[in-house]
C-alpha cells in the first residue's frame, strides 16, 4: 500500500486533507488476534505533518588505552540503536458551538495550521483543525502496552511502519520515506483546553526505535544500503550540493 493509498484509506489525501505522516500496524504472528483487538484496519494518519524530525544512529566501539599514546585505539563492536522521534500535534478547535474564527486562539490556530470551514457540530476529519484528541492520545498510548489474552498470556504491542513522505529517510530494508519501528516512548503535553476542560491542543512526543525483526529471520543493514544500492541516496551528494546525473 502506498502512502497516498494509506492516507486516503483513513480519511486523508484529498485537496482538503493533504497527505500527511501515517503509521501502518504490522502484526506478524497471531495477526487475527491483533486485528480483533485494535479494530482499525491496520493504519492511521496523523492530523498534521511533524514540524521537526530527529533521526539518531549510534555505533558501539570498545576503546583501549595505549601507554604513552596520544589517543586510545578503538575496535568496532556493533551498530547501536537508531532512534527517530517527532512531535505529533492534535487540535480540536470546535466545541460544537463555535467556529475556528472565534477568539484569539482560534485566529492563531487558523494562521498556524490553515484550518477552514465554519459552523457548529463539524464532524471529525471534516475539518483539518478538528480531531478527537482523547482517541488519538489513547491510541498512541496503547502502543506502549502489552496485550493479554483470556489466558493472561502477554503479547507485545504490534510493530509498525511509519511513513514520512518526502522526508528522504531510508528504512533498514531500503524503502524510501519510511521505517519499521517499535514505539518506546510517548509524552503528552496538553497545551490548551476548552472552557469545559476538553483538550483543545495536545502535543504527543513520540520516540521510535528502528526494528529489523520483521520475520522469523532478519538481515542486518549494510553500509551500501544507504550509499550504493537502489534507493541508497548517500552517493548522490557531491560538493556542488546537486544530485549526480
Amino acid at each position: 500500500m502506498s502512502i497516498s493509498e494509506l492516507a486516503a484509506a483513513v480519511g486523508f489525501g484529498s485537496d482538503r486533507q493533504p497527505v500527511t505522516a501515517a503509521i501502518q500496524f504490522k502484526y506478524g504472528a497471531n495477526e487475527q488476534f491483533y486485528r480483533d483487538f485494535y479494530k482499525l484496519g491496520g493504519s492511521v494518519a496523523f492530523q498534521y505533518f511533524p514540524e521537526r524530525i530527529t533521526d539518531t544512529k549510534t555505533a558501539n566501539y570498545a576503546s583501549k588505552e595505549i601507554p604513552g599514546g596520544s589517543h586510545p585505539i578503538y575496535t568496532f563492536i556493533s551498530g547501536g540503536e537508531r532512534v527517530i522521534s517527532f512531535d505529533a500535534i492534535f487540535c480540536n478547535d470546535s466545541d460544537g458551538s463555535s467556529s475556528i474564527g472565534s477568539g484569539i486562539l482560534g485566529a492563531a490556530m487558523n494562521a498556524l495550521f490553515g484550518g477552514g470551514g465554519s459552523g457548529p457540530s463539524i464532524p471529525n476529519n471534516d475539518r483539518k483543525d478538528v480531531v478527537d484528541i482523547a482517541a488519538a492520545v489513547n491510541l498512541l498510548s496503547s502502543l506502549c502496552y502489552p496485550i493479554y489474552d483470556f489466558d493472561l498470556v502477554a503479547f507485545p504491542p504490534p510493530y509498525m511502519v511509519v511513513y514520512l513522505p518526502n522526508s528522504g529517510l531510508i528504512s533498514s530494508d531500503g524503502i524510501k520515506d519510511s521505517f519499521s519501528a517499535i514505539l518506546t516512548s510517548r509524552t503528552v503535553t496538553y497545551e490548551a483546553f476548552h472552557r469545559d476542560g476538553t483538550p483543545r491542543i495536545a502535543v504527543v512526543a513520540l520516540e521510535f526505535r528502528e526494528f529489523i525483526q520483521t520475520s522469523d529471520t532478519w538481515q542486518f543493514v549494510n553500509h551500501d544500503d544507504l550509499i550504493g544500492n537502489p534507493g541508497g541516496r548517500g552517493s548522490q551528494y557531491n560538493r556542488n550540493h546537486k544530485p549526480n546525473v
